[in-house]
């Protein structure tokens, strides 16, 4: 994972291959430390991301909503596996979160 901050309230996570239980509670910390800096738009970029599992997701959409209440948000972009993209498409992900 790598962590880029943009702005004075902006940062982009570049994830892993597997967003999972094995790396997800990782992720979740860092996202967090993001907040606790002042950053309340955070962009997740799916670049090299092949697989998600349930706990992955759990990660995200509690962190959408955590920075959701802080006024802030979080976008989901460059997803280039097909398989993330209908697993998204299929939880209607995109109806919570915005996915570019």
């Amino acid at each position: 994972m790598q962590v880029n901050k943009l702005a004075n309230n902006e940062a982009e996570v570049k994830l892993e291959v597997k967003l999972d239980l094995s790396n997800s509670n990782e992720v979740k910390k860092a996202l967090l430390e993001l907040k606790d800096q002042g950053i309340n738009k955070v962009i997740l970029n799916f670049e090299d991301t092949e697989e998600i599992d349930s706990s992955g997701l759990g990660k995200i959409l509690f962190f959408a909503e955590t920075l959701r209440e802080s006024g802030g948000g979080l976008k989901v972009v460059k997803v280039q596996s097909p398989e993330l993209r209908k697993l998204f498409e299929l939880i209607q992900l995109d109806k919570i979160i915005e996915i570019k």
